[in-house]
């Protein structure tokens, strides 16, 4: 029925009398969204943005690092004016071109062959040679890319980033200096003012390379800075040479009309909701990737929200289990079709298209959930395995939005992640093809086109949190509680209903990811600032080797022994009360390849010292870390202020940190009498 009248009685339980009574009252069937908009949402505290504010960096002079500068040029001058303000200062600078193959044009300018990683190699080793070192990489190449022709985009995305890896590889086993930079500079990449231009999708992938690449090498120090695309002098500014030549803890920075802007992430509890925008069942809603995982899961969703026609996408048929899933749909009165295409392919998804058109009922939403994960640390990338993420999630997004870009779609959502929010050490490729979605959601938004990008969080009960119990351990040690699917899409109907074109939906307790990532403390600036009394990083106005050489013999010792045993201890999860035993190696506590970059990155932070990639397989235990970071210090210091203890024997089973520094220091003192 339409609608029902009736006469309703409220009456207390005790005594039978009337409290209140509706004569005639009249309830009238509602679409579902006419009421979901008006009904609280939990899910709203799952919700994050990124958004841009204006800062400034601290006002100084360039000063000659006495290292050299290696500028990759540009073709429209950028770079040039670089290195006269650089020479102007009596800076080492060695250019370099883009050609066919390896030659040294003159004293100070080179020209390789950018697919080359040999050439790179030799161009780095001639330099060291010659100098003992690097003191900052500015790459002014992907500006040589600009996006005339759609058609070349996989190819020009292919040109960054494979650039990029090779780069970042051969610096990882260089000679760089301590305040050494790596500076990716694009043009117009980054949408960081309300009124975005023309978006320029071929930056995108190298930006979210850059987050992991800073997560595993904090060394590099990598920046991505955006040169205003809208200025008509082609003039590098002042503030752009500041941004380029000061060591900051920027991970992105963007200049627009003479201001430097960086990136905030903020909570989106008081999230408004502008559409009224929800599965209906006279329209048909596809999803690809939806014969498993979280797209099935999508599917199941839809449907209980009223969607009675589903296409789904998927290169494999689904399996038994899948299957049945979508039998249970189907008797449900769901009607599903399915078809076993590659988003990738072109030809193939534009067939399946008007195969849909001619057999369901109009599309109106498109969910993309198609990926692949091929997860390494950078330095053991090929580039084929770097781009095997970027098919189903690049080419397919990229597909997808050509194909529907003209047709009336209520919602175009792409799955993204949070590695492209704040990045993931192991997930270089994935955090590039993610944030490629982020920005094609921002490309389509600016075009008047539905999109909403989301850089999820960890799913409950799908994916790694059920499948990989290392990886369970591993992501709720850094803070993360997996999302439930029902609460995830409701979050999901949120985003899309508030017109924003890019949503983080993450359930995570960010103080304790920020303590475990410091690498994207400056992506946290404004959540530390509205809770400065929680346990957030902040940087000390004095380094942290001035003031260890205050300290006497002993307390220096000590000191080490807690820096150590604090970073292995918030790595790898161990309690304050569990003696760690420091002749034991740290793979029995559970640290894998993953771990040793995050402990190397952690004690390095705290140490303010850069540390070497292997360290946690070439100092194996405790007891050879702390012998190490005693030698490394030594000669951070002058020699009075620190004996050496590369000939300690080590600690077998302290009860404490307290206790293991003073059987160090007896040792020490058995040594030296």
């Amino acid at each position: 029925a339409e609608n029902i009248i009736a006469d309703i009685s409220l009456v207390d339980s005790e005594d039978g009398s009337v409290l209140i009574e509706f004569k005639g009252l009249e309830a009238r069937s509602a679409e579902l969204s006419a009421i979901q908009k008006y009904l609280s949402n939990p899910s709203k505290n799952l919700m994050w943005e990124r958004h841009w504010n204006e800062i400034s960096l601290p006002n100084s002079e360039f000063k000659n690092t006495g290292k050299p500068y290696l500028v990759f040029k540009d073709d429209q001058g950028f770079s040039e004016q670089l290195v006269q303000v650089l020479t102007a200062a009596q800076q080492t600078v060695y250019l370099v071109s883009p050609g066919e193959q390896f030659s040294k044009d003159d004293h100070s300018h080179y020209t390789i062959n950018p697919n080359s990683k040999k050439d790179l190699h030799q161009l780095v080793e001639e330099i060291q040679s010659k100098e003992g070192g690097l003191g900052a990489v500015v790459n002014f190449w992907p500006i040589n890319q600009l996006l005339t022709n759609k058609a070349a985009l996989i190819s020009e995305i292919e040109i960054h980033c494979q650039f990029l890896l090779h780069l970042t590889q051969v610096l990882v086993g260089s000679a760089i200096s301590t305040d050494f930079r790596l500076c990716n500079i694009t043009l117009g990449a980054q949408v960081a003012q309300e009124e975005p231009g023309d978006i320029k999708l071929a930056y995108a992938p190298l930006l979210g390379m850059s987050l992991s690449i800073a997560a595993e090498h904090p060394e590099l120090n990598v920046v991505c800075i955006d040169l205003d695309v809208a200025s008509s002098s082609k003039q590098l500014t002042s503030v752009a040479i500041q941004a380029i030549t000061q060591k900051h803890d920027q991970a992105w920075l963007a200049l627009r009309d003479e201001k430097l802007l960086t990136p905030h992430l903020s909570s989106m509890d008081e999230i408004q909701i502008d559409g009224s925008i929800y599965p209906n069942a006279n329209s048909t809603y596809l999803i690809a990737g939806g014969s498993k995982g979280i797209g099935l899961k999508a599917a199941q969703w839809l449907a209980s929200q009223g969607a009675k026609h589903l296409a789904i996408l998927s290169r494999n048929k689904p399996s038994g289990t899948n299957q049945a899933v979508i039998d249970e749909l189907e008797a449900a009165g769901v009607n599903i079709k399915t078809w076993q295409v590659d988003v990738s392919d072109k030809t193939a998804l534009q067939t399946t298209f008007l195969e849909i058109e001619q057999i369901m009922p109009p599309l109106k939403g498109v969910i993309h959930c198609s990926g692949i994960l091929a997860d390494k640390l950078l330095p053991d990338f090929d580039w084929q395995q770097f781009s095997k993420t970027f098919d189903a999630k690049v080419e397919g997004a990229w597909n997808l939005h050509e194909l529907t870009k003209n047709i009336s779609l209520d919602f175009f959502v792409l799955f993204s992640s949070a590695a492209s929010l704040v990045g993931n050490q192991g997930q270089a490729n994935y955090s590039a093809a993610n944030a490629f979605l982020d920005y094609l959601a921002q490309f389509r938004h600016a075009a008047g086109l539905p999109a909403t990008s989301i850089n999820w969080g960890p799913w409950a009960d799908i994916g790694m949190f059920q499948s990989d119990p290392v990886a369970k351990v591993h992501l709720a040690r850094l803070g993360f509680t997996p999302i439930l699917p029902d609460q995830g899409f409701a979050a999901m109907m949120v985003a899309i209903n508030s017109g924003k074109p890019q949503v983080g939906i993450i359930d995570w307790d960010w103080q304790t990811y920020l303590d475990q990532s410091p690498w994207i403390a400056s992506l946290f600036t404004k959540l530390a600032s509205l809770q400065p009394n929680k346990n957030v990083i902040q940087q000390s106005s004095t380094s942290v080797i001035e003031n260890f050489a205050k300290l006497s013999k002993a307390d220096q010792i000590l000191q080490i022994v807690l820096w150590v045993e604090e970073s292995v201890r918030s790595t790898l999860g161990v309690a304050k009360e569990q003696k760690l035993e420091h002749d034991k190696s740290l793979t029995d506590l559970g640290l894998d390849s993953l771990l040793a970059v995050q402990l190397r990155n952690h004690l390095g932070k705290t140490i303010q010292l850069t540390l070497p990639v292997s360290l946690a397989f070439n100092y194996p235990t405790i007891a050879d870390m702390i012998r190490f970071i005693t030698d490394l210090l030594e000669n951070a210091l002058p020699k009075a202020n620190l004996e050496p203890a590369s000939h300690l024997k080590p600690n077998e089973s302290p009860n404490s940190a307290s206790q293991s520094a003073q059987d160090l220091l007896a040792d020490l003192e058995k040594l030296l009498n």
